[in-house]
């Protein structure tokens, strides 16, 4: 479970948001979708999202070959102070 946990915050850091730049821009999986993924060692990390201000996607973590873990998420962006 901790190279899992490991592995998905490695991931999170070379995805989209990340600043580090392991990620790897692949084709869309859906219509307008971005997507990126993310190898090291036995794992994989598939994040596929749509939309920029308004955004929803989902990320899919495999050890190998075979799905662990997933999450699907929805965010906006916010202009201003909260």
């Amino acid at each position: 479970m901790e190279n899992l946990e490991r592995f998905i915050i490695k991931a999170k850091a070379n995805g989209w948001v990340g600043a580090e730049p392991g990620g790897k821009k692949i084709s869309s999986a859906c219509l307008s979708s971005l997507d990126v993924t993310f190898k090291e060692g036995d794992f994989f990390c598939h994040d596929s999202f749509v939309g920029l201000s308004d955004f929803c996607g989902q990320e899919h973590i495999y050890y190998k070959g075979e799905a662990v873990w997933s999450q699907a998420y929805f965010g906006c962006g916010l202009s201003g102070p909260i």
